[in-house]
């Protein structure tokens, strides 16, 4: 009796027939047409909420690009100088090795080793470094 077929056409198609929803579900009743109105309010909100949602996966994507591109950030040059320093580190050792040892530790580092030889006290006087 509800879904009776009515037999009065209309020449032009209504806006709710062109929705999917039947002309004669019009005639149901008010509780009915509040149904379909709740219905339709529904399927409009979920797909705004659908639209959010994918707003918000597209977000959350490219923060865990950026997260990546941070975390590379700051470990690329660790690795590089995990490589590439113990060599520079070595020579610059070797350089200064001998006079960093000549140097003991009263905390200010301005008192010399007495185990110097003459020559090279000789030497350092003459460059100025110690009087």
């Amino acid at each position: 009796m509800l879904l009776e077929k009515s037999t009065a056409k209309t020449p032009t198609a209504s806006a709710k027939e062109k929705a999917g929803v039947p002309q004669n579900l019009a005639a149901f009743g008010t509780e009915e047409n509040k149904i379909i109105e709740l219905l339709e309010k529904n399927l409009e909100l979920a797909e705004k909420n659908l639209w959010f949602n994918e707003r918000i996966m597209r977000w959350i994507f490219w923060q865990k690009v950026r997260s990546w591109f941070y975390l590379l950030l700051i470990i690329a040059p660790l690795i590089f100088a995990a490589v590439y320093l113990p060599p520079i580190l070595k020579d610059f050792y070797s350089q200064y090795g001998a006079l960093w040892n000549m140097f003991k530790g009263n905390g200010g580092g301005d008192e010399l080793n007495m185990s110097l030889s003459g020559e090279q006290l000789q030497k350092l006087k003459g460059a100025g470094i110690v009087k």
